[in-house]
């Protein structure tokens, strides 16, 4: 086709943007409309692959007409080949293609290298992608018409590429370069001049990978294509990260004919990747950090035993930031380690057993303990360990444990040091640095908090079940009756609780019994409590009945303010033939409970009213009395809430679970056994609530007519 016909197809003011070069150039070349997808322009050695062509024409059409083939002979495909690849706006930097026919222009099978982009930064060509064939053995033989022609693109501002290519001849010694385009001088400073008939490996420098380079070698050893990314300089010295992608080319009898090599100055990529990966180990590790505080602080609070919240924080510690602790505290004796956690159980032992302070001045525990200052330790190699141990036995034992980093830091509060925690790597390439230090200080600040808290509690629960003692009675002896009672304080708290009981011979002959509970765990609760017995011993001793005993403790209560609310149970024992009379009255408290002889169960829900101190209570017409016969054998039980109720039971089924217990119980083995038994089976989880309970059994030896007038 003739140039008029081809030119006339861009169209006249196209054409003239293109520069003259195109026109005359050794090289094919093509303008495709990245809008149609269709070849609008051909040069005179383009025009001669597929003579007799009218354009604007489909790009695959085109690729047919032209006879175009891959490697192995087979037609190029509509999609994915490069040359679609170019017309839907991709850059090719570089493949290997042949022409299934001589066309005058090009031998038929000998390789081409098709090469194509967008011309975005043209002037007037910013829809269009040009495509460039040139034949591999003419840059093989060291012609400068395609370098030339290349030139005047960029020198034109046509060429808008940063992609530099290279030729390679493996038939010469060393596998010289024997072409490279522009693009190539631009990143490398390297003119061909330079780079002609040396191999590529002068732009290897110290820090080059040696094994990405192996790599490249091997690939090339084997006709095989490669693309790596490595280190290179430039000829003034400076380096630059490089992605190279080298394939083999081989002629149409399968021969190895050269290599072309495509490049990439990426250095900025490199950096911006290198950028967001430490950014994202920092974002890791800070996240890495929180867990870990959380997971500290949540064993740290939910307990208030000391062992077991330390212990807690060790197995939240290990594996996770280290791969052994140990926690230590200073009490009035010495130093004790209450917790320890190896990543390897079979090191356990030997990390208990390693002594905290091994009785010498100047060992890293007893420093901390004394200075209260935190210890980093990031490189422990075996002279540094030897050093730091003290006596031999307690080097051995810190070898068999293993440390390679670590770090003491204090356990502080209130300004003072209540214990160290050691936490160590072993056998690791990790390192602890301040970073790591810093998160471990604040671990000691808590976990010291947390021991403070604990003791303190302990301290104030010790002074609260003996207040609480303190104000309970000593339980008389009462001719014909057995009495028990029994008093648990909850273990989870260190507060005064309000549960109370009572026994109280009266000069009738009779023996009141009672147990209340009043609301609250707090010291206002125990006053209140103790109060509220001393009232109602008083009420009772007048010989008062037990509604009326009632009804007067809530008026004093609710016109004196002495308790929010309160529940009491309260009754009379008074002899008569075969056993005794129980009179009684229940002020919103739990049922008693009686065991005959046989070992029936019997719950006493009669007597009811409302708690004491709540508003209504009292009435004219007074709280009811309820009554029962308790036959000799038989026992009467009063308890608090706190015995049948906890977090996962309810009030009915743990009456119902008392009733049966009491019911399995063997009366011969008397009510100090039976309260055992029900605080043992009862009371198995932790407990918030305190618990009482008073058993009185009904001896053979009790029994006689009532005094008169009662």
């Amino acid at each position: 086709m003739g140039d008029t016909a081809v030119s006339g197809a861009a169209g006249p003011a196209l054409v003239e943007l293109l520069p003259r070069v195109l026109h005359d150039s050794p090289a094919a070349m093509l303008l495709v409309d990245l809008n149609r997808g269709e070849v609008t322009y051909a040069n005179r050695q383009a025009a001669v692959m597929a003579p007799g062509l009218g354009l604007p024409m489909a790009i695959n059409d085109w690729s047919q007409a032209a006879g175009l083939r891959d490697l192995d002979g087979v037609p190029l495909s509509d999609t994915g080949s490069p040359l679609s690849r170019i017309a839907s706006g991709q850059p090719v930097a570089g493949e290997s293609v042949t022409a299934a026919r001589d066309s005058g222009a090009v031998p038929a099978g000998e390789p081409l290298w098709v090469t194509g982009f967008p011309l975005t930064d043209a002037p007037g060509l910013s829809d269009r992608a040009l495509v460039v064939f040139f034949r591999l053995a003419d840059a093989s033989a060291g012609s400068r018409a395609v370098e030339d022609v290349l030139s005047g693109l960029r020198d034109r501002a046509v060429l808008a590429t940063d992609v530099s290519f290279t030729i390679s001849d493996p038939g010469l010694p060393d596998n010289p370069l024997v072409w490279v385009n522009p693009a190539f001088t631009r990143i490398t400073g390297y003119s061909f001049e330079d780079a002609a008939g040396r191999n590529s490996r002068f732009l290897q420098g110290p820090a080059t990978d040696r094994e990405t380079v192996r790599a490249m070698r091997d690939a090339l050893a084997t006709h095989q294509s490669i693309t790596v990314t490595l280190l290179n300089y430039r000829k003034d010295g400076t380096a630059f990260w490089n992605e190279v992608s080298v394939s083999p080319v081989f002629d149409g009898d399968g021969r190895l004919t050269n290599f072309v090599g495509v490049q990439a100055d990426v250095t900025a990529r490199v950096q911006a990747e290198a950028e967001r990966e430490e950014a994202y180990r920092a974002t890791e590790r800070a996240q890495s950090r929180l867990t870990v505080l959380a997971g500290v602080s949540a064993a740290l609070s939910t307990t208030l035993d000391v062992g077991e919240a330390l212990h807690r924080m060790a197995a939240e510690l290990v594996p996770a930031f280290a791969d052994w602790c140990a926690v230590d505290l200073a009490e009035p004796h010495g130093v004790r380690r209450v917790a320890v956690a190896h990543k390897d159980p079979g090191r356990v032992a030997a990390l208990r057993a390693v002594p905290p302070t091994a009785g010498v001045r100047g060992t890293v525990v007893s420093t901390v303990l004394a200075a209260g200052q935190p210890q980093l330790f990031a490189e422990i190699d075996d002279a540094r360990l030897a050093e730091l141990a003290g006596p031999p036995e307690r080097l051995a034992l810190l070898r068999e444990v293993g440390v390679t980093s670590g770090l003491v830091v204090p356990l502080r509060a209130r300004s003072r040091v209540l214990g160290a925690l050691s936490l160590g790597l072993t056998e690791t390439d990790r390192r602890y640095g301040e970073e790591d230090l810093s998160m471990v200080v604040d671990i000691g600040r808590r976990a010291g908090l947390a021991v403070d808290n604990a003791q303190l509690f302990g301290r104030e629960h010790e002074v609260a079940v003996a207040l609480q003692r303190s104000m309970l009675p000593r339980v008389p002896s009462v001719a014909g009756l057995e009495i028990s009672a029994h008093y648990f304080a909850g273990s989870e708290r260190a507060d005064v609780g309000g549960d109370w009981y009572d026994v109280l011979p009266l000069p009738d002959g009779s023996v009141g019994v009672a147990v209340g509970d009043v609301m609250g765990h707090d010291l206002i609760a125990a006053a209140a409590m103790g109060q509220l017995r001393s009232v109602l011993r008083s009420y009772a001793w007048e010989g008062h009945r037990p509604s009326e005993v009632l009804e007067r403790l809530d008026r004093l209560v609710q016109g004196l303010g002495m308790a929010q609310l309160a529940t009491c149970v309260y009754g009379r024992l008074l002899p008569v033939e075969g056993g005794a009379l129980l009179r009684y009255a229940n002020a919103g408290h739990l049922p008693p409970v009686v065991q005959r002889r046989t070992g029936e169960v019997d719950v006493l829900d009669g007597g009811k009213s409302v708690l004491i101190g709540a508003p209504g209570g009292s009435s004219e017409g007074g709280r009811p009395d309820g009554s029962a016969f308790i036959p000799r054998g038989a026992t009467l039980i009063l308890y608090t809430d706190g015995l049948v109720e906890d977090r996962e039971t309810d009030v009915d089924a743990g009456v119902a679970r008392l009733c049966a217990l009491v019911a399995g119980h063997d009366p011969a083995l008397g009510v100090s056994r039976l309260c055992d038994r029900l605080l043992d089976e009862l009371l198995t989880g932790p407990r918030t609530d305190d618990a009482a309970v008073i058993a009185v059994r009904i001896s053979d030896s009790w029994g006689h007519d009532p005094a008169p007038g009662h």
